[in-house]
């Protein structure tokens, strides 16, 4: 059996200084040029409030060509992609970021960033109607067009100059009703089996498959009882939206 692109991300995001352990090549993963130590009301590291600029990269999640010349904002602001895909945000505060697209043959994407003290780059592969046509089948879940899907990643808390890591044995979970969990297992043909808590050895990404719409909030559930509050408190889940998150845990 062929083995499938992981599950999450659906929305693939490049967002971390460092370097994650146990990654893979459509994981959630770290990125050289980019700090994503994030807390920026509660954090007194050096920059915090400095503005900030980066460049943020879009791609087709199998393919990975570029989804060039396409409408996006970033926090209500207006972009539109270059040729590479990319989209340079100039000015950014340093604060979490709210990305909206909704490229032709994708579904609409919401991608919840942490962004503070980055001057570098970001990337999100999104995946096409086809892409998710496949996977679907191939599991057998119905994709509700009523509804939403949620893609949340959770990392150790990376310092200033730190490195983020996968996060074993955490429980995410939701606010409101979905159908289905799937949590990145690297043992799976797949790429992920049933369930909401982060394994050991794989990415620590869990997948809410039809979601209901609205507002929702996660909650984190982790074995030394240290809290995974760096990043959104709660964010919109809009019906046949894909929704991708990453939160970081504070390290005990």
């Amino acid at each position: 059996m062929s083995r499938l692109p992981y599950l999450l991300p659906l929305i693939t995001l490049v967002a971390c200084s460092g370097s994650a352990k146990d990654t893979d090549s459509n994981a959630v993963e770290t990125d050289s040029e980019t700090d994503a130590d994030t807390d920026a009301d509660t954090d007194t590291d050096t920059d915090a409030d400095a503005d900030t600029s980066m460049t943020v990269a879009f791609s087709d999640l199998a393919t990975h060509a570029a989804i060039a010349n396409t409408p996006a904002t970033v926090n209500g602001a207006a972009y539109t992609t270059d040729a590479n895909g990319d989209i340079v945000v100039v000015g950014v505060p340093a604060t979490n970021l709210h990305i909206r697209m909704a490229p032709e043959n994708y579904p609409p994407l919401q991608a919840y960033l942490i962004q503070a003290w980055t001057n570098g780059s970001q990337k999100i592969g999104i995946p096409s109607n086809a892409t998710l046509a496949g996977l679907s089948g191939a599991l057998g879940i119905t994709l509700d067009p009523g509804k939403s899907m949620v893609v949340i990643g959770v990392f150790d808390r990376a310092g200033h100059t730190g490195v983020s890591e996968f996060l074993e044995e955490v429980t995410i979970s939701l606010n409101v009703a979905y159908d289905v969990a799937l949590v990145s297992d690297s043992n799976s043909p797949y790429g992920f089996t049933p369930g909401n808590t982060t394994l050991v050895g794989s990415m620590s990404s869990v997948v809410f498959v039809n979601v209901d719409p609205g507002t929702v909030s996660p909650s984190f559930s982790v074995p030394d009882g240290r809290p995974c509050d760096i990043g959104w408190p709660s964010f919109d889940a809009p019906a046949g939206a894909y929704t991708a998150l990453i939160y970081h845990c504070e390290r005990p």
